[in-house]
């Protein structure tokens, strides 16, 4: 428990930081905790957004925007450069909105270092979008920055190429995947739904450095999660295929409802609470099969959709 409110006081310390001018490593310093290296990436995007690194989604709300910091390990598959990839949209494109330079000169991102004993904070990249000559309705710009962890993770790297998949074969697969882990929701099969996050989850307490007490405590909260998505999932219809991972991962994205969110969405009415879960898929070397590749599950209000 003391890793969660640990990475609160992070997250709002970056936060905090997005806005202020850069500080060495020397200037910033939080409670001494751990030796291991997280990068952060920090944003304050009060315009629909998509944060890719690696070409794999991190976070995203093309019905709004938002200040976040995410953490990036888990999408770190080997030290060296990382590319980041952000696309942002004028609030109003159905409408014919446009940005101008003056609209992104406020769009605040940066990725931190946060390591060693004293949970030292570095910034490593702002992420500041180019001016542009003539307004345009929505922009995706790249970055790239060098990072250094001591683990491997096997991630995507050496998934099956599904470029080389029909589309419609493919598709086919993929919704047929996510067909059955609906279902698993649905229907309260909440222990077979956490069998299929196994690879993920295993990746994740990797990225995260967590002890066995903290995946424990990370398991039971999760499954207590999902056992709410209980006959409140809304149906599996109005989606689109997205290949990511350079053709080694997929998703299906809502295109009406929750545009742009992964399709597995619980409503709670009763309780105006949201459940919003972007999982990517991809078929392991060696298997001929569809797992879960990576998960981004977040509760919110109905209100605020």
């Amino acid at each position: 428990m003391k890793k969660y409110v640990l990475k609160i006081l992070i997250v709002n310390f970056i936060l905090l930081q997005i806005s202020c001018k850069t500080k060495n490593k020397n200037d910033i310093n939080l409670e001494k905790t751990q030796n291991n290296p997280e990068y952060y990436l920090g944003y304050k995007y009060p315009i629909p957004y998509e944060i890719l690194i690696n070409d794999i989604v991190v976070d995203k709300n093309l019905e709004g925007g938002k200040n976040g910091a995410e953490n990036l390990n888990q999408y770190i598959l080997k030290n060296g450069e990382q590319k980041v990839e952000i696309k942002v949209l004028h609030p109003f494109i159905e409408k014919g909105g446009l940005l101008s330079s003056q609209d992104l000169s406020i769009l605040k991102a940066k990725v931190y270092l946060i390591e060693g004993e004293e949970e030292d904070m570095t910034l490593i990249k702002e992420l500041n979008f180019k001016e542009i000559e003539k307004k345009v309705p929505l922009i995706n710009q790249e970055w790239s920055f060098k990072a250094t962890l001591p683990f491997q993770l096997i991630g995507w790297g050496k998934s099956k190429d599904l470029k080389s998949f029909e589309e419609d074969e493919l598709k086919e697969l993929v919704v047929k995947k996510f067909t059955v882990l609906r279902e698993l929701l649905n229907t309260g099969k909440t222990r077979d739904f956490m069998g299929e996050l196994e690879f993920r989850n295993n990746e994740f307490f990797i990225a995260n450095f967590f002890t066995n007490s903290e995946k424990n405590d990370y398991l039971i909260n999760l499954e207590e999660t999902f056992k709410e998505h209980k006959d409140k999932m809304l149906p599996l219809e109005d989606f689109k295929l997205r290949i990511l991972g350079n053709g080694r991962a997929v998703t299906l994205e809502r295109i009406n409802k929750h545009t742009g969110q992964g399709v597995l969405v619980a409503e709670d009415k009763s309780k105006n609470i949201l459940y919003l879960n972007y999982i990517i898929l991809h078929i392991p070397l060696g298997k001929e099969e569809l797992e879960i590749l990576r998960i981004n599950p977040l509760i919110t209000s109905l209100d605020e959709k």
